[in-house]
């Protein structure tokens, strides 16, 4: 194995570790992990193992999930703005395999209350629509439940136009 495919398999092996231990990192410890997912997702694709992004979109999901207080009060209104436009940015120029976390993660900041606008919505639409195409079968389902929850979440909000 090359040095580099070693720094590969380690660094996933990493990954899994710290998607187990996501729910219970402190404010500090998550502040850390956000400077490096930024730095994985800046990386070019080329140069990142597929299961390497996985890995990292999964520990993304999680995080979006906010399963507990202290990442609740991590995922604020500007981190949820900025995964909000990086999901949305990348999301058309992922591989397959890479779509289902970004979608779920997606899924659950939709549950925020300042990501519930017709105007995101508009735009988390048009993608799902797009993710209806791809090969994944999970990748699809997840495009179809994110269509639903923002057909529920339109009609509470009671606007008079979406389109």
């Amino acid at each position: 194995m090359k040095n580099t495919e070693l720094d590969q398999t380690t660094l996933t092996y990493l990954l899994d570790i710290v998607l187990a231990l996501v729910p219970y990192l402190e404010q500090k410890c998550l502040e850390t992990l956000e400077e490096k997912l930024k730095q994985l997702f800046s990386m070019k694709d080329g140069s990142l193992k597929r299961s390497t992004m996985k890995k990292s979109y999964r520990i993304l999901e999680e995080l979006c999930a906010r399963p507990t207080a202290t990442i609740q009060q991590f995922i604020n209104e500007e981190r949820s703005n900025f995964l909000f436009e990086h999901l949305l940015n990348s999301l058309t120029k992922s591989q397959s395999a890479l779509k289902g976390p970004q979608l779920r993660c997606i899924s659950s900041l939709l549950d925020m209350p300042n990501n519930q606008s017709v105007t995101k919505m508009k735009q988390i639409i048009s993608i799902a629509i797009q993710c209806l195409h791809e090969i994944n079968g999970r990748t699809r389902h997840d495009g179809y439940l994110i269509i639903i929850k923002c057909a529920h979440l339109w009609t509470s909000l009671s606007e008079q136009s979406f389109i």
